[in-house]
């Protein structure tokens, strides 16, 4: 968990102490960070990765793509290695995983969760438009 504003994090720390939900969700994730460190998807999970973001982006997204998309994430790369399965790669969680890679990496924002009513034509077309701007190539025109 990142903050941008110090101050959030300062003021759950004053009211509640340093073992606040805040600081606590923070520990959890570098602790998953540190389990994950260096891991290294198969060729096979990079496969899988690359038709995954393929399917949510409707953008090509080849094997180097997906290599390159992930190792801005070394976190959630690790996470792809260790815990999912090739043929599980589009299981909830690891579709979430790569959804919210492929969105930080086009757009520098997560993947949008059920309760942030975002349209979802309207991220897909976000999407697109980033991932165009970035050189990408669109699978399906709009009608």
């Amino acid at each position: 968990m990142r903050f941008r504003d110090p101050q959030p994090l300062l003021r759950a720390v004053k009211m509640d102490g340093p073992n606040c939900l805040l600081m606590s969700l923070h520990i959890q994730s570098i602790t998953r960070a540190r389990e994950h460190a260096g891991k290294e998807p198969s060729d096979e999970h990079y496969v899988a990765a690359a038709e995954s973001m393929s399917d949510l982006t409707s953008l090509f997204i080849n094997v180097e793509h997906a290599r390159e998309m992930l190792s801005y994430f070394p976190h959630e790369r690790g996470y792809i290695a260790e815990e999912i399965e090739v043929e599980g790669i589009d299981d909830t969680e690891g579709r979430s995983t790569l959804a919210d890679v492929v969105s930080s990496f086009l757009t520098g924002c997560r993947w949008p969760r059920n309760g942030d009513n975002v349209d979802p034509d309207e991220w897909e077309e976000l999407l697109v438009e980033a991932g165009m701007r970035l050189g990408f190539t669109r699978l399906i025109e709009p009608v």
